[in-house]
C-alpha cells in the first residue's frame, strides 16, 4: 500500500481500501471442538488463510460457509497458503488435495487445474464432473471448484540463504518436510498414539486391493485407538 492511510490498528486491525471494501486481519479462536464460531454471519468474498496445515479440517469447512457475497458479479474465493503439515492436525490436506498430491489417485490433476467438489454429510470431499448444481434426493448440491499450486523456497523472492540455513537447523522430520515442500512426507506420530499411522495406511490399502472379504470368513479382529 505504501503508507498507513486507511489502516486501523488494535487487537482486530483493519484496512479500509481506497476504492471501498475492508480487509480484516483476524485469528482463529479455538473452542472446545476446535472450531471458531465467532466468524458466523459475516459474509466475506475473500478469505485468506495462512498456515492452513495448523488448523483442523472442521475449522476450514466452517469458514467456507461465510465465503459469500450479495454483490452481483463479485467473485468469491478462499486461498489456503501453507507449509506442508508437520503434525497429524494437517493430515486432511493430503486427501483434500489428493488429485494434485497423491500419485496413486485414479485421475491425477495438473497443478492449477480446476476440479469440482461437494462436502458430504461426513465432511468428506466428493469429486464431481463440473460445477453445475445437481440433486441428491430432494437436496440441491452446489459444487465448488478447487485447485492446488505448489511452491518451493526458491519461488519466494523475499527468502534468502539465511532463512534456508535456519530451516536446516530445526529437528527432523520438520526439517525435511519444510525444506522439500513435500505434503506427503512421513511425520512422527504423537507420543500417545497406540497404532502407528503406517499400520493404519497399510490396512486401508489392503482393503482397497481386496474390498470383498473371503467368502465364509467373518471379521475376526477389530481395533480402536482410544489413547487420544
Amino acid at each position: 500500500n505504501g503508507n498507513l492511510k486507511g489502516f486501523i490498528g488494535g487487537n482486530r486491525p483493519k484496512f479500509r481500501k481506497p476504492g471501498g471494501g475492508v480487509i480484516s486481519f483476524e485469528g482463529i479462536a479455538k473452542s472446545d471442538g476446535g472450531i471458531d464460531t465467532g466468524k458466523q454471519g459475516v459474509a466475506r468474498d475473500f478469505i485468506g488463510i495462512d498456515e492452513g496445515a495448523q488448523l483442523p479440517l472442521e475449522a476450514i469447512l466452517m469458514l467456507f460457509g461465510w465465503n459469500r457475497t450479495n454483490k452481483e458479479g463479485q467473485r468469491c474465493r478462499m486461498v489456503i497458503a501453507s507449509n506442508p503439515p508437520v503434525s497429524s492436525v494437517g493430515d486432511w490436506m493430503a486427501s483434500f488435495f489428493a488429485p494434485w498430491l497423491d500419485s496413486d489417485y485414479p485421475s491425477p490433476a495438473e497443478h492449477g487445474e480446476l476440479r469440482y467438489y461437494y462436502i458430504d454429510d461426513d465432511s468428506n470431499s466428493v469429486e464431481v464432473g463440473s460445477g453445475e448444481p445437481f440433486y441428491i434426493g430432494e437436496k440441491k448440491i452446489f459444487p465448488h471448484s478447487r485447485t492446488f499450486i505448489p511452491a518451493s523456497l526458491s519461488d519466494n523472492p523475499t527468502i534468502d540463504e539465511n532463512y534456508q540455513a535456519k530451516l536446516q537447523a530445526i529437528p527432523e522430520p520438520a526439517r525435511s518436510i519444510l525444506l522439500s515442500g513435500n505434503f506427503l512426507a512421513l511425520r512422527e506420530d504423537p507420543v500417545n498414539q497406540i497404532m502407528p499411522t503406517e499400520w493404519v495406511k497399510a490396512a486401508m490399502l489392503r482393503r482397497v486391493k481386496h474390498p470383498i472379504s473371503p467368502e465364509g470368513i467373518p471379521m475376526c479382529n477389530i481395533g480402536c485407538d482410544v489413547s487420544g
